[in-house]
């Protein structure tokens, strides 16, 4: 990690790892208990395992040492600063990181489905103040709040609270909606006030698995492992179907004029990749002319569709894409560095891997890589680097 210390970077996408009792512990007392049981003990059985060596490196010098000289070797429960922000802080430091947005993992499965209102919306109260806590010791950690969009009035009253909390971005629940869009005009409140915050949404891959319907696995043999072994991860499917979710979802905000109505909203597509972004937008602006006769939405919008998106969304690319190519599609403005931290997915090496895949940028555009695009993204929430 040494010979990549000195560049800045910051890390659009980082995790918090729950505690069985997590979400519970901030929740109102109303719902606390309804809250605990929507924890499967499956994963609250794999949660106290793992915990055990997070718990031991606090008094194991030894252990604390094998952590801090690769902060990326160690995963999930066992990462460096996965669970104790008193660790986190340390965890960036070694990493060299000026800013980190970071989620939660899967507290947000207990409640984000649920059909009970009480337990959607206090469940969403308790993630943002637990995430809030754990980041509130550094200013380098931007806590990611969670809002369900299922009525205007109440993700309005939600997001407030957010805001005064001290969360720095919003993330969309990710599941398709159930009642109403998110472009809906009895929305544009909860708009509004992330607007008027200087606040982003975020759009992250959702934590409980697959991605496409579960049908698509019932092929009549019996069900693959996920990605790591598990059942919990996705599938060769779930993967490919991942761009699926969010460019819905913006496509919505863009066409149904979210952003044309609120010129500055910004927001950033996290963890979906980046290679599907430039067929996704030449088919937009395709869209845009295709149907501006008999759609008013489209025809009353302010500009090509693609504008839209250019001046005011991110996306984090996969190493393993072509991301010095698609930075010369895009522009330098739209793509931004990620760890995915402390999870598996990231890999064992995300700088390195990074550094690979935009070797033969200049450094120059690096820059927008590696740290301005995410200034742009978050705004006042986020300091600037200080010059050394």
């Amino acid at each position: 990690m040494g010979e990549f210390s000195a560049r800045v970077r910051y890390d659009a996408d980082s995790h918090l790892m729950e505690r069985p009792d997590w979400l519970s512990s901030y929740a109102d007392p109303s719902i606390r208990e309804r809250l605990d049981e929507l924890c499967p003990q499956s994963l609250k059985a794999s949660m106290e395992e793992l915990l055990g060596i997070a718990e031991l490196r606090k008094d194991e010098p030894v252990l604390r040492q094998w952590a801090e000289a690769d902060p990326f070797a160690a995963k999930s429960w066992a990462g460096l600063g996965a669970v104790f922000p008193e660790e986190r802080s340390r965890a960036l430091d070694l990493m060299g990181f000026g800013a980190q947005l970071v989620f939660s993992t899967y507290s947000i499965n207990q409640f984000i489905s649920a059909a009970d209102p009480e337990v959607r919306n206090g469940g969403a109260r308790a993630h943002n103040r637990g995430v809030v806590e754990f980041c509130a010791g550094d200013e380098r950690l931007l806590p990611v709040g969670t809002v369900p969009l299922e009525d205007g009035a109440t993700a309005a009253a939600l997001v407030a609270e957010a805001i005064d909390a001290g969360c720095a971005a919003i993330w969309i629940p990710p599941l398709t909606p159930t009642r109403i869009s998110p472009a809906h005009l009895d929305l544009d409140p909860f708009w509004a006030r992330l607007q008027d915050a200087d606040m982003p949404f975020l759009l992250h891959v959702g934590t409980n698995g697959g991605q496409v319907d579960p049908v698509y696995h019932n092929n009549g043999r019996p069900l693959d492992p996920d990605l790591f072994g598990g059942t919990e991860n996705m599938r060769s499917k779930d993967y490919l179907a991942l761009p699926e979710l969010p460019a819905k979802m913006l496509t919505t905000l863009v066409l149904d004029g979210v952003l044309d109505r609120f010129p500055s909203l910004r927001g950033g597509c996290i963890e979906y990749g980046a290679a599907w972004v430039p067929a996704w937008l030449d088919r937009l602006d395709r869209t845009h002319r295709f149907f501006s006769d008999t759609e008013s939405s489209l025809a009353s919008l302010g500009r090509k569709p693609s504008e839209y998106v250019h001046d005011r969304v991110k996306f984090t690319p996969d190493s393993s894409e072509k991301v010095a190519s698609l930075m010369d599609q895009l522009g330098d403005q739209l793509l931004m560095f990620s760890t995915d931290f402390p999870h598996p997915e990231g890999g064992k090496d995300p700088i390195g891997s990074f550094e690979r895949a935009i070797a033969t940028l200049p450094e120059e555009r690096k820059e927008y890589f590696y740290w301005k695009n995410f200034a742009q993204l978050m705004g006042s929430h986020v300091h600037e680097p200080v010059a050394n």
